[in-house]
């Protein structure tokens, strides 16, 4: 029987998981509402704040004025993002955030998300789960700017490398506990089992504090191969035990060749 591996975005927007399941026919990935934490940002800003995950202060405006309004007493700089965009501006002027603001409300339907920026390191930390049980898989250092030297759009990675030396395996347990597991908790409870590749992106402060900017998936980002090349154990029969509900009873631990 073929296995699917779902890495489309747009087709897990689609729910191909469900009609894939409906038909009976095997498929690793998220449904449409579980996937809904990592395609709308909005969403995953407001289930961070629900779920009291740390992560920056930030706004969501649905109205230009108001969004003006908020930035007249944001401490620059900081960072504007749409609901379904895949990168985010660090705003470093009054009349940058002013033009940026402009062309995303000249769009209807668009909704701004403005949010503290927050000094640190970049982290990515991955796990594997059938919806109950989560495994990392990894975790990566990324490079989000669009140019040189922290310049330019925060994209949603120009580069990475694998293990990030900089999250420790103490934060690694921190972020299962606090994160991850709330997370498939919630998902659970709200009828929507999260099944797939669930990481989380986030900043880890010169103090070793961390802030949860919100919840991805590795397959379309810069640092799948990287991720993926510190995989040391069978991935299709991970994928598989996920998929036919032997994982949270049989799988232990996943084999890295970087621990």
């Amino acid at each position: 029987e073929i296995l699917t591996i779902a890495i489309s975005e747009r087709a897990l927007k689609a729910d191909i998981a469900t009609k894939f399941n409906n038909n009976k026919q095997p498929i690793f990935g998220p449904t449409a509402g579980a996937f809904e934490i990592i395609s709308k940002k909005t969403l995953a800003k407001k289930t961070l704040y629900k779920l009291h995950i740390p992560t920056p202060k930030f706004g969501i405006f649905e109205k230009i004025n108001l969004a003006n309004d908020y930035i007249k007493n944001q401490e620059l700089p900081f960072v504007i993002k749409t609901n379904d965009s895949g990168s985010a501006t660090v705003i470093t002027s009054a009349n940058t955030a002013k033009n940026i603001l402009d062309s995303i409300f000249a769009e209807k339907n668009k909704k701004a998300i403005i949010e503290d920026y927050v000094y640190g390191s970049p982290f990515s930390f991955y796990t594997l789960t059938d919806g109950y049980k989560a495994i990392p898989i990894g975790s990566s250092i990324t490079y989000k700017y669009s140019l040189e030297g922290d310049g330019g759009q925060l994209t949603k990675g120009m580069g990475a490398c694998s293990p990030n030396y900089k999250l420790s395996i103490e934060q690694e347990y921190y972020l299962l506990d606090n994160t991850i597991y709330p997370t498939l908790s919630y998902l659970e409870n709200s009828g929507n089992p999260y099944l797939g590749v669930l990481g989380i992106n986030g900043i880890i402060s010169a103090d070793g504090s961390i802030k949860v900017l919100g919840w991805q998936s590795f397959m379309q980002d810069c640092d799948t191969s990287a991720i993926l090349s510190g995989i040391d154990d069978d991935l299709y029969n991970l994928y598989d035990s996920c998929v036919i509900g032997s994982f949270s009873d049989e799988i232990e631990d996943i084999k890295l060749n970087n621990s």
